[in-house]
C-alpha cells in the first residue's frame, strides 16, 4: 500500500525533478520512461531500507581498484548524524610487493594456471587485511568497460577487472556496492556545470577532486592527528607514512567514494523520514532544491578557483 502511494506521489513530479532525486539517492539516470525511472528510485530506496537504514553510526570501507596502487579508506559516522566522517584507516598498497612476494607458483608466474591462482592468492591476503565483513557498508570503484578499447591500457584494465570481481566474489554474501568515477563526479560536479566545461577549465579531473577534498576537510570528514588546515600532498604522504613522490590520486578517490556513498545514504535517510511522516503533503521539489543548494555551497571553493558557471 505504501509503495502504491509512493508511486502515485512520484508520478506527480516532472521528469527533471525525478532525475535530480535519482542522482541524490545514487540511482542511475539514463534516458528511460518515467515509470521505469520511478521504479528504479523505489527499488534503490527499498534496497537501502532493507540493508543499511538501521546502521547508524555507520562504518564504511571505500575502495579504489588498482594492483600497483590499490587504495582504501575506512570511516565511521558520528552517533547522531552522517557528517563529518572520522577517517579511521586510509592507505595505498602495491599488491604485488605487499602480498605477491609470498606466492609460490606451481609452474611459474607467467603460466596460465599460476596467473589465475596468483590473483586469488593476493585477493585473499588483501581481504584479510581489509576485513570488509567488519564494515557496515563497502563501496568499490567499478571498472569502465570503455577502457577495454584502449590497447595500451588493456592489460592493466583486465587485471583491475579481475581483481574487482574476485573481491566481490570473496566478500559474498556480503554486499559490495559498485560506483564508477563518472557516477561519483556527476553526483558532486558534472550535473551542475557539465563534464566538458569542467574538463576545459581544469585540464585535469584529478586536480579538482583534490581541491574538493581540501575544502571539505573539517566539514565532510576529519583526519585525526592531521594538523594542517587543508590537504597538502607532502603532508598527506607524511601523515600516511608513504614515500615522498608517491601519487595521491587513488588515495583521494577512495576517500571520495567513501564520502559519496555516505552522502547518498544520508539523502535516502532524509527521504525516508519525509515519506514516513507526511507522504501526501511533502514537497519533493523543495527536498531536491535544498540538497542541491547545499551541494553548491560545498562547491564554492572550486567554482571560485576555476570560474565555473552553472549550466
Amino acid at each position: 500500500m505504501m509503495e502504491n502511494s509512493l508511486v502515485k506521489k512520484l508520478l506527480s513530479y516532472k521528469v527533471s525533478t525525478l532525475s535530480r532525486l535519482a542522482i541524490l539517492c545514487g540511482v542511475a539516470v539514463p534516458s528511460v520512461p518515467k515509470a521505469t525511472r520511478i521504479q528504479w528510485i523505489i527499488d534503490n530506496y527499498r534496497f537501502y531500507l532493507n540493508n543499511y537504514h538501521y546502521h547508524l553510526p555507520r562504518s564504511v570501507l571505500g575502495i579504489d581498484i588498482g594492483v600497483k596502487n590499490f587504495s582504501y579508506c575506512k570511516s565511521t559516522t558520528p552517533p547522531d548524524r552522517s557528517f563529518p566522517l572520522s577517517i579511521t584507516e586510509w592507505s595505498k598498497v602495491n599488491l604485488d610487493e605487499t602480498f605477491g612476494k609470498n606466492y609460490e607458483p606451481l609452474l611459474n608466474r607467467d603460466s596460465l594456471i599460476d596467473a589465475k591462482r596468483y590473483f586469488q592468492f593476493i585477493t585473499r591476503a588483501l581481504l584479510e587485511r581489509l576485513e570488509p565483513h567488519k564494515s557496515d557498508l563497502v563501496v568499490m570503484e567499478a571498472q569502465r568497460t570503455r577502457s577495454i578499447g584502449n590497447t595500451s591500457t588493456l592489460p592493466s584494465v583486465m587485471q583491475c577487472y579481475t581483481l574487482e570481481n574476485l573481491i566481490v566474489g570473496n566478500t559474498y554474501p556480503g554486499i559490495v556496492i559498485p560506483m564508477t568515477a563518472f557516477q561519483m563526479m556527476n553526483y558532486w560536479v558534472h550535473r551542475f556545470f557539465g563534464k566538458s566545461a569542467v574538463t576545459n577549465v581544469t585540464k585535469n579531473q584529478k586536480a579538482i577532486r583534490f581541491d574538493l577534498l581540501s575544502a571539505w576537510k573539517g566539514v565532510l570528514f576529519e583526519l585525526p592527528g592531521y594538523e594542517c588546515a587543508g590537504l597538502e600532498k607532502k603532508q598527506v604522504l607524511a601523515y600516511l607514512k608513504l614515500e615522498k613522490g608517491e601519487k595521491v590520486d587513488d588515495l583521494m578517490d577512495s576517500l571520495l567514494y567513501n564520502i559519496t556513498i555516505n552522502s547518498q545514504f544520508q539523502n535516502l535517510r532524509e527521504f525516508h523520514e519525509l515519506m514516513s511522516t507526511d507522504l501526501a503533503g511533502c514537497d519533493l521539489e523543495w527536498f531536491v532544491d535544498d540538497k542541491d543548494a547545499y551541494h553548491l555551497e560545498l562547491l564554492e571553493p572550486v567554482m571560485d578557483k576555476y570560474k565555473l558557471k552553472l549550466k
